[in-house]
């Protein structure tokens, strides 16, 4: 189902969803990049694969007014991948009658370059990321694609968290490493 633009999931009765159910909802298929060490089959996308807008309010208004449900995990590879994406959601978001809480996965370095993306992230009501760093060890990181200085990348895990609790008043991060890569050392690992 690579590319699908009405990706609505629509559930019945006999699914029993609870208001306080985290729901899962996609906002676009397949990611840009290629990391080395993922395999994903749908790396490399070229152009732009968002789901439609109005088909994505017509789910989590349907999931609102029929379950209570407000909360979701987003299921992208990479949600913040293009500004104009996360403006169309943010939008989105903001012309609903109820609001969202969204959890799913940043990229960090793009939080790091892309400072005005914020705004557009807490309108969405994605308040909750998850940042796939792999290494602060400069040397590690750049084994498998990933380059920007790790000092950097900190310095915006901080800054976007103040941007959150100031400005929406909840954050919550979580970030995965991986263990091993090349040039990554216990000691590296440690001092990160």
């Amino acid at each position: 189902a690579f590319p699908e633009k009405d990706l609505i999931v629509s559930y019945e009765d006999r699914d029993f969803i609870q208001p306080d159910e985290v729901l899962t909802v996609e906002l676009a298929r397949g990611c840009k990049f290629k990391c080395k060490f993922c395999s994903f089959s749908v790396l490399g996308v070229r152009g732009d694969y968002t789901r439609c807008l109005d088909g994505f309010k017509t789910e989590v208004k349907e999931n609102y007014d029929r379950w209570g449900v407000t909360s979701y995990t987003v299921s992208d590879e990479t949600i913040n991948d293009r500004t104009e994406k996360l403006i169309g959601y943010g939008d989105a978001v903001q012309s609903l009658d109820f609001d969202l809480n969204l959890f799913g996965f940043l990229r960090g370095d793009l939080v790091a370059s892309r400072h005005g993306d914020w705004e557009h992230i807490a309108r969405m009501g994605l308040w909750s990321h998850f940042y796939g760093i792999e290494s602060f060890t400069h040397s590690a990181a750049k084994s498998i694609g990933k380059g920007m200085a790790p000092d950097r990348v900190k310095d915006a895990l901080f800054g976007i968290q103040d941007y959150f609790n100031k400005n929406v008043g909840k954050y919550r991060a979580t970030y995965s490493q991986i263990i091993g890569l090349p040039t990554e050392t216990p000691e590296t690992y440690i001092d990160q």
